[in-house]
């Protein structure tokens, strides 16, 4: 997830990333957009951003259900 501190949508998107990881079973990475000025230019009128696999999957709120069916699609059946 793309973030920067005092932002309370991220706040609230890691908050839904750490409850439903332990379900679903992932890997979280928080990148503090705010070291790096490539990053703020991409991510600044978005964050939250959420990534998986490279591809942007939310911006300023995650949705459970379409990230489960997003880690349920990748997953070898």
């Amino acid at each position: 997830m793309y973030s920067s501190p005092g932002c309370h949508l991220c706040d609230e998107a890691w908050a839904t990333l750490l409850a439903l990881q332990s379900e679903l079973g992932y890997s979280l990475d928080n990148v503090d957009i705010t070291n790096d000025p490539e990053l703020e230019r991409s991510f600044r009128p978005e964050i939250p951003v959420v990534t998986l696999d490279g591809a942007k999957l939310f911006k300023y709120r995650v949705d459970a259900g379409r990230l489960r069916a997003a880690l349920n699609s990748r997953k070898p059946r």
